[in-house]
């Protein structure tokens, strides 16, 4: 695929951020490296899916139980007794 020539005006001097013309699309930079990030994005933060996780009931009794198996075959006696205690109501 051929490359195009880019008509486009150059940015002002000092400008470190902008907007694509359909306002998708949003470009930073900071000398060493482009960041391009969608301008309206639906999709939740990863901290908000990963919090929804950790604090999902029946998943963080079989995480801990897991981590209670683990640590009694391993051999881990802290580790052990403190699943042990997040598994007990």
């Amino acid at each position: 695929m051929p490359l195009e020539v880019c008509h486009d005006p150059a940015p002002p001097l000092r400008q470190v951020s902008a907007d694509s013309p359909d306002g998708r699309f949003r470009v930073m930079s900071d000398h060493y490296s482009i960041r391009v990030v969608r301008a309206v994005d639906e999709r939740p933060p990863t901290e908000l899916v990963r919090l929804a996780q950790l604090n999902d009931p029946l998943l963080r009794r079989v995480r801990h139980g897991i981590k209670f198996t683990r640590g009694t075959v391993s051999g881990d006696r802290f580790g052990t007794m403190f699943h042990l205690a997040k598994l007990l109501p």
